[in-house]
């Protein structure tokens, strides 16, 4: 990579950030696509949120990716926002426009994306659990109603924020059937009885001390489960896996909503296979890296 004047600058804003793949992918994508620029990982605050999209502006800088805890707070700081993104309630890709900072949503398409080019599968008519309520929950399940879903159930450890994300859906999608329950086995095994698809969008698994929210003795053959955690392996993936259930990781969606942000970006889309190999090689180098 060679830097100059020219060189546009993106990056991620997150807190923390240092175990994102993002700067793997998004340089692997701009090198494969000779475009002059270069992605950089920001660790910000909460608190420092408002003065660090400050710097964007004053800075120059091109576009970021916003991940968490920042999905949501974020849209308080822009001049606009795409309206799925505000429809959504959460913004994860950011373009500079002269100075102006829009706000996008790539989260539920990258993994609409993934599903149908790994796990076959769409959820048109299917019945759908999501554990968890935040930022990628919020884009994922609007994308799941958009392509339509028969219905949905959001299981979140705080049942009122789910019940929030559960009235925005039901103000979109008013024929859409939503409910909401406690993330723990007991509350989500009727709806899990009837799922089609689980898809998995907190921080559990990225440890290596997680359990799975679900017991392994849950889960069908049919059952389509999906994890949006892509350094490994989840234990959830895993219980999923040992009932013969198909499975799903993130780093299909990592891929394909980080191509839809270079879109946004450049106008232009980058080699998916490069872009896969090098997040792939970059999983195994942090892997290598702690044994």
């Amino acid at each position: 990579m060679r830097i100059s004047g020219r060189t546009r600058t993106y990056g991620i804003l997150g807190y923390p950030v240092g175990h994102s793949l993002s700067p793997v992918m998004q340089n692997a994508a701009f090198a494969q696509m000779k475009f002059d620029a270069a992605y950089l990982p920001f660790e910000v605050r909460p608190e420092d949120l408002r003065a660090a999209l400050d710097g964007v502006r004053a800075l120059g800088i091109a576009g970021v990716n916003v991940t968490i805890p920042h999905k949501e707070a974020v849209l308080a700081y822009l001049d606009d926002v795409d309206p799925e993104a505000a429809a959504i309630g959460a913004v994860n890709t950011v373009v500079n426009r002269d100075g102006r900072l829009i706000g996008y949503n790539t989260d539920g398409a990258g993994f609409l994306a993934a599903l149908k080019s790994e796990a076959r599968f769409v959820p048109k008519k299917r019945n759908v659990l999501i554990l968890g309520a935040g930022g990628a929950a919020r884009g994922i399940a609007h994308t799941v109603a958009s392509a339509g879903a028969a219905s949905l159930v959001i299981a979140n450890r705080t049942v009122s924020h789910a019940d929030l994300l559960a009235q925005g859906l039901s103000h979109h999608f008013p024929y859409l059937k939503v409910r909401t329950c406690e993330l723990n086995p007991a509350a989500m095994e009727p709806h899990l009885a009837s799922a089609h698809l689980v898809i998995q969008t907190t921080s559990l698994g990225m440890k290596p001390t997680d359990p799975s929210p679900i017991p392994s003795k849950m889960f069908r053959k049919d059952h389509v489960v999906c994890d949006i955690v892509y350094t490994k392996e989840t234990p959830l993936l895993k219980a999923a896996r040992s009932r013969g259930a198909k499975v799903s990781g993130g780093l299909g969606m990592l891929v394909h909503q980080g191509a839809a942000a270079i879109f946004l970006w450049t106008g232009r889309r980058p080699n998916m296979n490069v872009v896969k190999l090098a997040v792939a090689a970059g999983i195994r180098a942090k892997s290598a890296r702690k044994r």
